[in-house]
């Protein structure tokens, strides 16, 4: 459903952060998308990805790794798709207020531009 919005309102972000300490400093962490909800099911979540990664790629070879955890209800098949590889589960993890439990899923991107500036 569509919603008519202001030219100022955001309806949708992304984010992520280098990790600390410097041992780290080749990892963006905590990648997150959020799309308003009356603007979700148009394909803003995926250009916010590719639009990131193609960034990272093209601009930031000191970056060598993005992660995300997905809910295992989440979207892991879109991620896959868009590169990211699943690295584990964290069972039980995430209590669905339903009653149940269901797992963390751990995934990372990995930027095939990465050069090792530190000779390591």
């Amino acid at each position: 459903m569509k919603h008519p919005i202001d030219k100022n309102v955001l309806v949708a972000e992304v984010h992520c952060y280098k990790l600390k300490p410097r041992i780290f400093s080749h990892v963006l962490s905590e990648l997150t998308i959020v799309v308003y909800s009356g603007f979700q099911n148009q394909r803003l979540g995926k250009l916010l990805f590719t639009t990131l990664l193609t960034y990272i790629k093209d601009n930031r070879n000191d970056i060598i790794r993005v992660e995300l955890v997905a809910r295992e209800s989440n979207a892991i098949e879109f991620y896959k798709n868009i590169g990211f590889v699943v690295e584990g589960r964290l069972e039980k993890r995430i209590n669905n207020k339903t009653g149940a439990f269901e797992a963390d899923v751990p995934m990372a991107w990995f930027n095939r531009n990465f050069q090792n500036y530190s000779g390591n």
